[in-house]
């Protein structure tokens, strides 16, 4: 089947048309997504920082409870 060079034109100009939408369409998706990755590390960040500062408390509290244990354990043999 021939194509006239009148519909050949039209045709390329949908196509190029066609292909500029999907290039602004992906380029919108693809930051989008650079957002997306960056709140998910940013959450991520958070919740890994709040495990260690409760880490770092319960060492705290097992360390002062360990100096109370050995300071009535001390009191206990010299009293």
């Amino acid at each position: 089947m021939m194509h006239s060079s009148a519909e050949l034109e039209v045709t390329i100009s949908q196509l190029e048309t066609r292909n500029r939408v999907l290039t602004e369409k992906n380029t919108q998706l693809e930051t989008r997504a650079d957002e997306v990755r960056a709140q998910c590390a940013e959450s991520w960040q958070g919740k890994v920082d709040a495990l260690q500062r409760e880490i770092d408390d319960m060492k705290k509290t097992h360390e002062e409870q360990m100096h109370q244990l050995y300071a009535k354990s001390v009191h206990f043999f010299l009293f």
